[in-house]
C-alpha cells in the first residue's frame, strides 16, 4: 500500500536475480521486501537543459540509488498531459510527453535498472483521464458513450443543483460528470457492484462502458509490461 487510496500492483516478468517458487508460480514475491524510492520525474533530474526533469535524468542516477540499497522505483506519471494536476490528469496512457523523452527512453531505463537490480513501476491512473483525452471529447458528443459516470439531466435534482463531486458537462452532451479530484479529471466508468435509488446514474460492472474499460486497462498494462515495466502503483 503506498498512500491513501492507493494500492501497488506488482507483475513478475524477467527475472533480475534467483527465482522463488512464489515467483515462479507468478506471484510478484518480489514485492514483500522491496526497498521502494518514489521518483517524481519532472523535478529529479534535468540533462537537456530546459529545467524540467526527464527519464535520462533517472537513468543517470541509478548508481546512487542502487547504492542506497533501493530495489524498485515507482515513477509519477510521465504520459502526456496538459498538467492540470502534475501529469495525473493523462491524455494518452500509452504514450511518453515529450518534457520526459520517448519510450526509447522509457526501455533504457528499464534496461539499466535491471542491471542494478531494481525495477521500475509506473503509476497507472486507472480512476480518471484528462478532460482532454479523446475518450471523453468522444463522450461529450455521444449520449450513449458509457466510459464515464454521467447523470442524465432527468437523473439530476430538479432544483439544478448537482450531486457532491458531479460537473455541468462542458460539451453538447446534457447532463453531469462525476470527477476524480478535480474538475478536469472526469471519472472513468468501471460500474458499482450495488445499486442506488438515490444514485440512479450508477451502472452494474457488467455494462458496456465498464467491459470497455476493463479491458482497455488490460491493454494499456500489456503496452508497458512488454516494454519491461515490473508493474503500476493504481490509483
Amino acid at each position: 500500500m503506498i498512500g491513501t487510496g492507493a494500492v501497488l500492483a506488482g507483475a513478475a516478468v524477467l527475472p533480475i536475480s534467483r527465482v522463488s517458487p512464489a515467483a515462479a508460480s507468478g506471484q510478484p514475491s518480489w514485492l514483500a521486501d522491496a526497498v521502494l524510492y518514489q521518483v517524481y520525474p519532472q523535478s529529479f533530474a534535468d540533462t537537456n537543459g530546459d529545467g524540467i526533469g526527464d527519464l535520462r535524468g533517472i537513468t543517470e542516477h541509478l548508481d546512487h540509488l542502487a547504492w542506497l540499497g533501493v530495489t524498485a522505483i515507482w515513477v509519477n506519471p510521465v504520459f502526456p498531459s496538459p498538467f492540470t494536476d502534475a501529469g495525473y490528469d493523462i491524455t494518452d496512457y500509452v504514450g511518453v510527453h515529450p518534457r520526459y523523452g520517448t519510450e526509447e527512453h522509457v526501455a533504457e531505463l528499464v534496461t539499466a535498472a535491471r542491471a542494478r537490480g531494481i525495477r521500475v513501476l509506473f503509476d497507472l491512473v486507472a480512476g480518471h483521464t484528462s478532460d482532454q483525452h479523446p475518450w471523453f471529447l468522444q463522450s461529450l458528443q455521444d449520449n450513449t458513450d458509457s466510459r464515464y459516470v454521467w447523470a442524465t439531466p432527468d437523473q439530476l435534482p430538479q432544483d439544478g443543483s448537482l450531486p457532491e463531486d458531479f460537473v455541468a458537462s462542458p460539451g453538447p452532451r446534457e447532463g453531469a460528470f462525476l470527477k476524480n479530484y478535480y474538475e478536469t479529471q472526469p471519472a472513468i466508468n468501471y460500474g458499482y457492484a450495488r445499486m442506488d435509488p438515490d444514485e440512479p446514474w450508477r451502472q452494474p460492472v457488467d455494462a458496456e462502458g465498464p467491459k470497455r474499460n476493463r479491458e482497455a486497462m488490460r491493454e494499456v498494462m500489456d503496452h508497458w509490461l512488454e516494454l519491461g515495466v515490473s508493474g503500476f502503483r493504481c490509483d
